[in-house]
């Protein structure tokens, strides 16, 4: 009876790790821009830091192998005044390359600004668009581009951040790229 006992607590505890993986992460850590984030383990993920003259730049890419087009792409650069500023920038290239393409898809769900749980400023811009393959075949994506500005080190770096899928499979990530957004930490 004992030992029939220890084998269901032994079964018991061993089938804890399983289901409690499924929520689990995997974190990766920028040790030259000084930030963390945080990747859903069904997400294949890596991280490149690449000096660049006297800094280094930074990038992560997360990619979801049974969506596919989900993409999570982190790219750290300097300088940065202020998010609000660089995501002028950013829009303005954004809306001049669909212009140039004519791209009919092109649309803007939502811009604005806000704040992370943590104080840091953020812009961003949540818009649709065509990428045409090397195939010649068109997607319509959907794509939330976020900016944020932190300093490390004396050094003012731009965090921007880009979050994309099929515009079909939207609503099948989008609650996971809020996470993601919300687990960065900066040092």
């Amino acid at each position: 009876m004992k030992r029939k006992m220890y084998f269901l607590a032994v079964a018991f505890i061993l089938t804890l790790p399983a289901s409690a993986q499924d929520a689990e992460v995997t974190t990766y850590f920028g040790e030259k821009n000084g930030f963390q984030i945080d990747f859903p383990n069904d997400w294949t993920a890596s991280l490149v830091e690449k000096k660049v003259m006297f800094t280094y730049n930074t990038s992560v890419a997360g990619l979801r192998s049974d969506l596919p087009g989900a993409l999570v792409f982190l790219n750290v650069t300097m300088p940065c005044k202020n998010a609000k500023s660089e995501m002028k920038t950013w829009v303005n290239i954004f809306e001049k390359g669909a212009r140039k393409s004519k791209d009919a898809a092109y649309k803007v769900h939502e811009q604005g600004e806000g704040k992370t749980a943590d104080g840091k400023d953020f812009s961003y811009i949540d818009y649709t668009y065509t990428l045409i393959g090397d195939d010649g075949n068109a997607s319509i994506l959907r794509r939330k581009f976020c900016v944020q500005c932190n300093s490390f080190k004396g050094t003012r770096y731009q965090y921007a951040f880009t979050f994309q899928s099929l515009e079909t499979d939207w609503e099948k990530v989008k609650d996971t790229y809020e996470k993601i957004f919300a687990s960065v930490k900066y040092k």
